[in-house]
């Protein structure tokens, strides 16, 4: 279902795909000049600044955060051996190897 799914969306999503793809590009490199003219220290420092957070708290909570993925591999390992899926494990490792 959902690799079907995934598949109408890409057909879909096919026209003007160069476009889009120039138009976010564009905004990329808006924001990098951006940056660059503020003198932000890096991509993230403006978002951090409009939340009030500072950067070493934003980076402290991604690494909590990256530190504790553990738990939703196991949540999702569970519910896949719960629902009888198997193609759970398959994707999860597909998708490692891509990592590199």
């Amino acid at each position: 279902m959902r690799r079907s799914t995934a598949e109408a969306v890409t057909a879909a999503l096919g026209p003007g795909l160069r476009t889009r793809a120039f138009l976010f590009n564009t905004l990329l490199v808006d924001k990098a000049t951006d940056d660059r003219l503020r003198s932000y220290p890096h991509w993230l420092a403006a978002r951090n600044l409009a939340n009030e957070a500072s950067d070493e708290s934003v980076q402290a909570l991604i690494e909590a955060v990256r530190g504790r993925y553990e738990v939703a591999r196991r949540w999702y390992r569970l519910k896949a051996r719960l629902l009888g899926i198997e193609a759970a494990g398959r994707l999860r490792s597909q998708r490692g190897r891509h990592r590199g």
